[in-house]
């Protein structure tokens, strides 16, 4: 048998450990794999988050035909000009399979519509039993990772007390343009062209007035609302649309207070935000979370995919319900 090694000294080809080369180089090339990869896991996450947003608009759709099937009329914009009014969203609730939830805000609670039986919304009893707070979920888009999904602020006696609730992430088109005051029962809340225009004897649209035809004219998309506005619920007017800076871009869901655009945005001739952090977009806009991509529910219950970059003719016509426009269908 030959002699054991020295000290010091190891048999030709035994290795004890990685030299530092070699481990740098190791890391650098997991860092590059890695760095390959998240953008990979980024975008299929994103996709998914997308199509969940898509399914929720689509369940949207599919409630505002469900709800003309009984009422032969698609759902009014809103109940009213005033702090109480309550929304088309609360009026879909037993079309989402969330009666429960709609029966809180019905009952022989003094105020009740004959329409629809929902009571005026100033009334505390819907706050204190939590009833402005009932979370659905179809009415968020999980791209926006909301930092808050209630209403966080109200301006003080500006029609707005007690609308504390739950936010939503969509909105009704009403139209291109917000036109000027009318003699009808709702002065000043009246939306010209679109599908949930007006309050007309306080009961929305045929399906017939929709003369563009349903899988042209735009029923609803994602409403524009910067991060920093999340829960943002404040009284604006045509004059003054920014009152202190803020604008009321995501009030509780279940309310349209007087000259709100919380649940109502313009298919108008700026066109969509593009991105979140749209400065130069307004609560008007219509805009997404998704990049580049803007999610809009058509009136067959179709949703699509619209560029943020559409150019704001195709969007108005598109926003029309009857005005016959013509347009390359390729164009958003």
């Amino acid at each position: 048998m030959g002699n054991p090694p020295a000290a010091g000294f190891r048999r030709r080809g035994q290795r004890s450990a990685f030299t530092l080369v070699e481990l740098l180089v190791v890391i650098a090339i997991i860092g590059l794999l890695i760095g390959l990869l998240l953008p990979a896991v980024q975008a299929a996450r994103e996709a998914s988050r997308r199509s969940s947003c898509a399914s929720n608009l689509k369940q949207v759709g599919l409630a505002i035909h469900n709800f003309e099937n009984v009422k032969k009329r698609i759902p009014r914009l809103r109940s009213g000009n005033a702090g109480g009014a309550h929304s088309w969203a609360l009026l879909l609730l037993p079309f989402l399979e969330q009666q429960a939830a709609f029966q809180r805000f019905g009952g022989t609670i003094y105020g009740g519509n004959p329409y629809d039986g929902i009571v005026n919304l100033t009334n505390s009893t819907f706050k204190n039993t939590g009833a402005l707070a009932t979370r659905v979920p179809e009415f968020n888009c999980p791209s926006r990772n909301r930092t808050t999904v209630f209403t966080t602020y109200n301006t003080p006696g500006a029609n707005a007390s007690g609308q504390y609730g739950f936010c939503g992430d969509y909105a009704l088109n009403v139209g291109t343009s917000w036109s000027s005051p009318n003699n009808g029962p709702f002065p000043n809340d009246y939306f010209d062209t679109g599908l949930f225009a007006g309050l007309r004897g306080g009961v929305g649209l045929r399906l017939a007035d929709i003369t563009d035809g349903l899988s042209k004219t735009v029923f609803a998309g994602e409403k524009h609302v910067p991060p920093n506005r999340f829960g943002t619920a404040v009284y604006v007017t045509q004059s003054n649309p920014s009152p202190s800076g803020v604008d009321d871009y995501d009030n509780t869901v279940y309310s349209s207070f007087a000259n709100s655009w919380n649940n109502a945005r313009l298919t108008h001739s700026l066109g969509l935000a593009d991105g979140p952090n749209d400065t130069s977009a307004n609560s008007r806009f219509f805009g997404g979370y998704h990049p580049g991509t803007v999610l809009m529910l058509m009136g067959d219950a179709s949703v699509r995919v619209f560029q943020s970059q559409i150019a704001g003719s195709v969007l108005q016509s598109l926003g029309s319900r009857s005005g016959g426009e013509v347009f390359d269908t390729g164009a958003y």
